[in-house]
């Protein structure tokens, strides 16, 4: 399938904007056109430089936020408290359109459309549905004794907290195309069509059957409403759950995101990449500047895309060399 045909998109900063598109649709079905699609990201840094609070990184969701439940905010981060105590009398979790979170994240969006004609995109607000959604409403503790303990009360609490999340992509995503705007979040993947993140990171605390359970049927829910889905696979946890991830509709990526410490040098996860991509999907592999000879000495280029955290000098030799793979 080729780029779908639509009015050239030309940012003053980014005048080769339709040839990275070609990319980016060609790596969406492992095709090459001419090399790699190449993001120049390095994560977390724009938090971590300003972040003054110590501890374990926490976020709330704002899919969370909208259905009313109430967030602690730090100086870069927020997170939320565990409002569902009680399985046998869940709460109202229909979504609050008009809360003061829905109110300023949709008047964050207008104030960004108006500045971004011919500058940037806009992409909608990060809004994990299903399990991890559950599970901020919940508590992970209590979740996971749940799966054992009441499992069909979780599922409907799953299936509750779920059920709004369609109409909460539409709204944004009508928005945005109202504008001649493409379908992009937080990944930065754009597309003509419609795109999501597909993510369960509670499935690191579970066994493969209570995942393919309680988490594999609401995946398959969202994955079915986008024509783009990449699945955020958070660290080996997750994918200890590769082979049922694989299996979801309108999956055309993963972004293994290995995590720090041991687990970051990226070599020993090919074998995982390579599993990835025999099974017809694309991979989204972050690995330091050191790591790209190798790596690229090792791996065929076709479904790659590379995320790299170069300085801006060292950005035109990184193309280069990805250029000759």
């Amino acid at each position: 399938m080729s780029v779908p045909t639509t009015p050239s998109r030309l940012f003053r900063c980014k005048p080769d904007f339709d040839e990275c598109m070609a990319r980016i649709y060609a790596w969406y079905e492992q095709r090459l056109v001419d090399r790699p699609p190449v993001r120049f990201h390095h994560h977390n840094v724009e938090y971590e430089r300003h972040r003054t609070v110590e501890g374990p990184w926490k976020t709330a969701e704002e899919r969370n936020l909208f259905l009313g439940q109430e967030a602690v905010f730090d100086d870069v981060t927020a997170w939320t408290r565990p409002c569902v105590d009680d399985l046998e009398r869940l709460p109202d979790l229909r979504v609050q359109w008009e809360n003061e979170y829905f109110l300023t994240v949709a008047a964050l969006t207008r104030r960004a459309l108006e500045a971004a004609e011919g500058e940037f995109l806009v992409g909608y607000t990060d809004m994990y549905a299903g399990i991890d959604c559950t599970m901020g409403l919940r508590g992970m503790e209590r979740m996971c004794l749940d799966l054992l303990t009441h499992p069909e009360q979780i599922k409907r609490l799953i299936d509750l907290a779920f059920a709004e999340y369609p109409k909460v992509y539409r709204h944004f995503d009508a928005v945005l195309k109202a504008h001649g705007q493409l379908s992009v979040t937080w990944m930065n993947l754009p597309s003509f069509e419609t795109f999501n993140v597909l993510a369960c990171d509670f499935a690191t605390n579970i066994r493969a059957e209570h995942f393919d359970e309680f988490c594999m049927p609401i995946l398959r829910r969202e994955a079915e409403l986008f024509r783009h889905n990449v699945f955020h696979m958070d660290g080996p946890g997750v994918a200890r759950h590769v082979d049922s991830i694989l299996g979801l509709p309108n999956l055309v990526a993963v972004q293994w995101a290995q995590g720090y410490g041991p687990h970051q040098p990226i070599m020993q996860w090919v074998p995982l990449i390579q599993k990835i991509r025999q099974a017809g999907k694309s991979v989204i592999v972050d690995l330091e500047l050191d790591e790209i000879e190798e790596f690229m000495a090792k791996v065929d280029p076709t479904g790659i895309m590379l995320w790299v955290p170069a300085e801006p000098k060292d950005q035109p030799e990184v193309l280069n060399r990805v250029g000759k793979w």
